[in-house]
């Protein structure tokens, strides 16, 4: 599924979406659920590996600062 497909079915911006993926610890739970419905993954799958990501980015910002 492309960025667009997902943002379209989830009711947001394809803009909104990368930019989240960019920073993946902007997700609250209500985006998550938008995504997990449009997608059909498990809200609770994708809220660890967003989790998981925010942790490396979030690490990898710090180290370029």
């Amino acid at each position: 599924m492309t960025f667009t497909a997902i943002a379209e079915k989830a009711d947001m911006e394809d803009y909104t979406l990368y930019r989240l993926r960019q920073r993946p610890s902007k997700l609250n739970g209500e985006i998550i659920a938008k995504i997990s419905n449009a997608t059909g993954l498990d809200e609770t799958k994708l809220f660890e590996i967003s989790y998981f990501f925010a942790q490396k980015v979030d690490i990898s910002q710090r180290k370029v600062s």
